[in-house]
């Protein structure tokens, strides 16, 4: 008796032990892991100051990053009707045509809203803008045609419009391109209707009147050439988009890809900047910026770069911001081990040379990260 029981001892001390090292084992492993996350991210942030122009080592750090790509996507996450938006539209723009000769933004909107920016961003006149619900939108229309003018500015920088057009700015940006003669007499129906038509109409009527319009071109396209002259490629892009008022909450990215694809065709930039919704953005979600860098026919061909924006206590009154894009774990994970490194209110974190694969989860969303804190 015993005898088993020191062997049961035997046996029980020996389990114990070889539990130990394999606990012993298996911690320290995880905090390996865990210091080489820390290493990683504290060692590749950047924090931003987006008011401060003069920043040599910003531009030195994109020029090296982003060398190779086509085009920049920034992903405005949680609302587009945050105020910093307009703020990190215009740091980026000038920091890129500083340092990169970027020329382009293209928008989450239509080609007649891009229109209209343009003219404005051409003359100063503010006849050609619509009304804006928020002024920030202005502010920044007005600080780029001041940079435009400025000796900083390698190229003047120019809007696109790759979304769907819409009767807000749709016939306000075709009249501004119509001939100050009158229009010959095979199109003046169609032009009185581009002059009188409201931009209050319902999607329903305005898409009846775009169908009309883009009948019309397909039939009478050298009449309107003659009539037009030189804005008749602005006008022909206008009426021509696919897009529909109909697909606000439909699957636009398809279109998004054409459009950007059809103004490379003509611009043929070295590189582009966008600022879209993240769902457009985020490699992850599949969309505009996952097609053209996957599509081995698209001049994008993995030649797209992305920006993806977390909001941290960027709600207010007014506005609850979501990040649903990165909810759950993802989530969890920012606010867990990278927001202890954002010493401010903007802190990009490059995530290109991680062989991390928690850092790697978020790497396969795109390849930087900008965490925003404590703005609205």
């Amino acid at each position: 008796m015993k005898s088993a029981i020191r062997a049961f001892g035997c046996f029980y001390y020996s389990l114990l032990s070889c539990c130990s090292a394999a606990l012993a084992m298996l911690f320290p492993a995880n905090t390996a892991a865990q210091d080489t996350t820390d290493t990683y991210l504290q060692s590749h942030k950047y924090p931003l100051d987006i008011h401060d122009f003069n920043r040599g080592s910003m531009d030195d750090l994109f020029r090296k990053k982003l060398s190779g790509y086509k085009i920049v996507f920034l992903g405005e996450g949680g609302s587009h009707e945050l105020e910093f938006y307009s703020d990190l539209k215009y740091y980026f723009l000038q920091l890129l045509n500083r340092s990169m000769g970027v020329r382009t933004y293209v928008m989450e909107y239509g080609s007649s809203l891009a229109t209209l920016y343009n003219k404005y961003l051409q003359t100063g006149d503010t006849s050609f803008l619509p009304s804006f619900r928020q002024k920030h939108t202005l502010d920044f229309l007005k600080s780029l045609q001041l940079y435009n003018r400025s000796e900083a500015a390698s190229n003047p920088i120019r809007t696109v419009g790759i979304d769907f057009e819409g009767p807000s700015f749709y016939f306000k940006g075709l009249r501004s391109l119509l001939s100050q003669a009158p229009p010959p007499a095979e199109l003046q129906t169609e032009i009185g209707i581009i002059q009188s038509s409201p931009n209050n109409l319902s999607c329903q009527n305005f898409s009846e009147i775009d169908l009309v319009l883009k009948e019309s071109l397909r039939k009478k396209e050298s009449a309107y050439r003659s009539y037009l002259g030189q804005s008749f490629e602005e006008f022909h892009n206008i009426i021509t988009n696919t897009g529909s008022c109909r697909d606000v909450l439909r699957n636009r990215n398809p279109n998004m890809k054409r459009r950007l694809e059809l103004f490379d065709s003509i611009f043929k930039d070295s590189l582009y900047y966008a600022q879209l919704g993240e769902a457009h953005v985020n490699f992850r979600l599949r969309n505009a910026s996952w097609r053209l860098n996957t599509d081995r026919k698209s001049p994008f061909y993995q030649k797209v770069a992305v920006i993806n924006v977390y909001c941290y206590r960027c709600d207010s009154l007014n506005k609850q911001v979501s990040n649903w894009e990165f909810t759950g774990k993802m989530g969890e994970g920012i606010k867990e081990r990278f927001l202890k490194y954002c010493d401010s209110h903007f802190t990009l974190f490059d995530l290109t040379e991680s062989a991390d694969p928690f850092v790697d989860q978020y790497a396969a969303c795109g390849q930087f990260l900008l965490i925003v804190r404590d703005e609205n």
